[in-house]
Formats: structure tokens, C-alpha cells, sequence
């Protein structure tokens, strides 16, 4: 398993394509009083990161349904989601398919904001128009 202490966390968007094979399972998310956080716990999930892929390994990223990703994401905005960190680090190729990692950021769309110390740059995989605190779109997923 893997725990993640957060001050916020996408649970509703994480559960969400958890329950589609598109993000590792879900277990618990809760606040937890005794470290003043949200305690996320998940499974660990055996895989390379889409990223070191394009970088360096062998591997054609069609076999790994690429299509089901799109569909999760489409889900997302379907139920006026935004992940808000939609990038090649976030996404792992593993043997069951593609999984999307990291939901701090996911939310309502109208609501769901960048925190105020993100870097918004481009080469941080950021969409134009992403700023620090600014809310975050679908267009920027």
C-alpha cells in the first residue's frame, strides 16, 4: 500500500476512475486529527511512468489503452471534474493498463483551485492559462 499525508485530496474523481481500473484501488481517506491531515491510503501499483517511457524504454503506449485514459478523463468532466495535474509523471503503464496518479488537485471544476505555491510553467507539463490559486478547467487537463 501507499500512504499519502495531504492537505486536500480528490477523493470523489479518485474513486471515480478507481472504480474503472484507471487509478490504483482506493482504501481510506480520511482526516486524521493526530497529524492535522487527510491520511490517503491505496495500493501500490507495479508500473513505469508514462514519462520514462517516452524517454527511454521500449514500449508501445497503445498497447496500454491509452483510449480507456481519455474515456476516464471524459468521465471526469462528465460529472464536472478536473484532475488539474494531467501529466506524462502522472500517468503509469502497468500490465492491467494505464493508471492516473495524484489527485491532490482534482475537484469541482468551478471550484477546484492551483494552490498559491504551484510552478504553473509550461515545462512543468501546466496548460496556458494556469496560474498559482487560479481555478483549474477542463481545458487545462
Amino acid at each position: 500500500v501507499v500512504v499519502k499525508f495531504r492537505q486536500t485530496y480528490g477523493e470523489v474523481g479518485r474513486k471515480l476512475l478507481s472504480s474503472k481500473s484507471l487509478a490504483p484501488r482506493f482504501r481510506f481517506c480520511r482526516h486524521v486529527e493526530l497529524v492535522r491531515m487527510l491520511v490517503v491510503v491505496m495500493d501500490f501499483i507495479e508500473g513505469i511512468p508514462l514519462v520514462a517511457n517516452s524517454l527511454k524504454l521500449d514500449i508501445d503506449p497503445g498497447t496500454f489503452k491509452i483510449q480507456s485514459l481519455r474515456d476516464g478523463l471524459k468521465e471526469l468532466h462528465n460529472q464536472v471534474l478536473v484532475h488539474g495535474e494531467l501529466s506524462a509523471s502522472k500517468i503509469v503503464l502497468g500490465e492491467s493498463g494505464v493508471m492516473l496518479l495524484d489527485f491532490e488537485y482534482c475537484g469541482p471544476e468551478r471550484t477546484a483551485r492551483y494552490p498559491v505555491d504551484v510552478d504553473t510553467g509550461r515545462e512543468m507539463g501546466r496548460q496556458e492559462g494556469s496560474r498559482r490559486g487560479g481555478l483549474i478547467k477542463k481545458i487545462h487537463d
